[in-house]
Order: C-alpha cells, then sequence, then structure tokens
C-alpha cells in the first residue's frame, strides 16, 4: 500500500472523505500519504471533535492567522505561540458546516459570568469569521448561522460570491441582510432555507436573481397564511430547478408550482400528520395535472387515504418501484437515481 502510484492513492483517500479517523491514521503512514491526505482531511469541517481533530487544535490553526491588532490578544484569550504551519491548511476548507464556528467558541470560552462570557463569546466570533472570509478562498458550502452581519465583514463580498451552496435560518437572517446577499452571490446551486414561517419578500428575491438554482430545501413552520409568492418563486426557477424538498408543512404554500417543474428530478413533499385532509381536493387536483418526464424519485408523507390512493393510480407505472411505509405515513415512488 505504501507504494501506491499516488493518482491512485488519492482516489481511494477521496473515498475516505466522511471517515476523519480514518483519514488521520493514512496521516501518519509516511510523508507522501500525509501530504495526500491532509489536504482532504482538513476540506470539511462538518466534523465534531469526537471524531475528528479536538476544536482546540482547529482554534490552535486558526488562531495562526489572526492579525496582530486582534482584539482577542488585549482580552484574556489563551493563544498558542506562534509558529510556522507546514500547510495554509485554511486553503483546503471547502464547506463550513452550521456549527463549526459556535463549537469552537463554546470550547474556547470557558467565562462563567453570562455578561463576561457573551461579550467574548461575540468577539471570537467575530473574528474567527473575519479569519474565515480573509483566508479560506475555496469555500463552496456554508450556512449562516450567526446573527452578526457578515455581509459586512471585510473580504465577505468575494466569499459570498463564490458560494455555490448556502444555507439560511430566517430567525436568524432579515430581509435586508438577504437583499445584500441578493446583490452579492446570485450562483448558488444549492439553497437550504430554514424556519420560514412568512412570504418574505427579501427571500424571495433572493431566489428571483439566482441564475443557477438547482436545489432547494425549505422548511416551513409555523406558516398563518398561505405562501402564494413563495410558490410564485419556486415557478420562476422551473427551468433549472432539478430537487426540492418540502418538510414539516405543505399545505402552507400553494401548489400552483407543481404544474411549471418539468425538468425536476427530485421531489420530497413532508407534511404534519392529518394536516392534509383539509387540502386533499386542491392537492389531488395540481398532482393530477402535474407532469414531472424526468422524475426518478417521488416522497409524499402523512397522506390521507384518498390522495394515498390517487398517487398510487396515476404513478405506479411510471416507476420502477413503490414503498408505503405505513408506520411512517410516507408513500415512496423510486427509479434508479
Amino acid at each position: 500500500m505504501v507504494q501506491l502510484v499516488a493518482d491512485v492513492l488519492l482516489l481511494i483517500l477521496n473515498e475516505l472523505r466522511d471517515d476523519p479517523s480514518s483519514l488521520h491514521s493514512c496521516v501518519l503512514v509516511n510523508k507522501s500519504w500525509f501530504s495526500l491526505a491532509m489536504p482532504i482531511l482538513w476540506r470539511s469541517l462538518y466534523y465534531t471533535h469526537e471524531d475528528s481533530i479536538s476544536f482546540d487544535k482547529v482554534f490552535d490553526v486558526i488562531s495562526y492567522y489572526l492579525p496582530s491588532e486582534s482584539p482577542l490578544f488585549k482580552n484574556g484569550f489563551k493563544l498558542p505561540s506562534n509558529r510556522q504551519l507546514i500547510f495554509n491548511y485554511m486553503t483546503f476548507f471547502t464547506h463550513i458546516s452550521p456549527t463549526f464556528v459556535n463549537d469552537i467558541v463554546q470550547s474556547v470560552t470557558t467565562e462563567k459570568e453570562a455578561k463576561i462570557y457573551d461579550y467574548k463569546k461575540n468577539m471570537l466570533e467575530e473574528e474567527i469569521y473575519k479569519v474565515i472570509f480573509n483566508n479560506c478562498k475555496n469555500i463552496k458550502c456554508f450556512y449562516w448561522s450567526t446573527y452578526h452581519s457578515l455581509h459586512l465583514f471585510p473580504n465577505a463580498e468575494p466569499f459570498f460570491a463564490n458560494l455555490s451552496s448556502l444555507g439560511i435560518s430566517l430567525t436568524i437572517t432579515n430581509p435586508t441582510i438577504l437583499y445584500e446577499l441578493a446583490r452579492i452571490c446570485q450562483n448558488i446551486v444549492t439553497l437550504e432555507i430554514n424556519e420560514c414561517n412568512r412570504d418574505c419578500l427579501g427571500l424571495l428575491h433572493f431566489i428571483n436573481v439566482q441564475t443557477k438554482l438547482q436545489s432547494l430545501c425549505l422548511h416551513l413552520c409555523d406558516v398563518r397564511e398561505q405562501l402564494v409568492y413563495l410558490s410564485e418563486a419556486i415557478e420562476g426557477k422551473a427551468d433549472t430547478l432539478k430537487r426540492l424538498t418540502i418538510k414539516s408543512s405543505v399545505t402552507s404554500i400553494s401548489p400552483k408550482f407543481l404544474l411549471s417543474l418539468r425538468n425536476l428530478e427530485y421531489l420530497v413533499l413532508n407534511n404534519y400528520v392529518n394536516q392534509l385532509s383539509r387540502y386533499t381536493k386542491v392537492w389531488s387536483y395540481y398532482l393530477g395535472k402535474a407532469d414531472f418526464p424526468k422524475l426518478r424519485y417521488f416522497e409524499m408523507s402523512c397522506l390521507t387515504n384518498v390522495l394515498e390512493s390517487f398517487l398510487i393510480l396515476k404513478y405506479t407505472n411510471k416507476f420502477k418501484s413503490m414503498t408505503l411505509l405505513y408506520d411512517q405515513y410516507k408513500l415512496i415512488f423510486e427509479n434508479d437515481l
């Protein structure tokens, strides 16, 4: 194994990209394995300290990039000694997970008094994001999980302009931020929206300006009025949209968008128990008229008996397999993906 051709070894190591413990073992084999495995190990910051490098060690690396004028040096943070790094590790990062920065902050900040803790937590969080924006030039996937106005940070614009995948919670971001993001990044391929409870104009504008949107995941919750404009925004992306997931409450959005999605390959409609009963007729109507010639996976949960029978009659002959999970109230149609 030690003598494998580098190209072959790289292919093998890439298969371990979601197994950081094994990758870390590969790093220790020899210099050749080290140079090939290390970039893969650091490429995606999705891991916890239990199955990867501890957050303290990750922070040691991040702190190396702190400018000398950083307020962390003056506010009691224990920073590692300034030593030369073997690699420019932060250029390897391509993903920043939803909890990565918060997990580092929690592990490094130990103040017991609430006011001091919040002050230091916010300071540390801000400095880490600044380091990320200044040094992570290859980030493609990012989840906005902070109340900080990240779009105003130095080098934030080129960072967000380079993204292809973005996650947002509407309880954290506001319409102003979404309008600013719409100006900066318009090439999002994969978009995830959480805690969506209204027709947010900033969100609608952000969706409308995307030129390459292929995958959209919406988590709807506590919606008081049916989301008509969001349905229209989905219709507007019919030419590029291939994957659509709506979680928690499909009845919160108008089903009119179903008629336009002729390029869709993957459709998941998750719903609360028994919420479809009052909407069976309208959903049956639009699902009956909708035509998905490229659809390879269709999943719908918490169906009424009428809608379940309707879907079975319509789609059984269009898919290679059908699965009815009674314990999960779920119906799945599937071709080879």
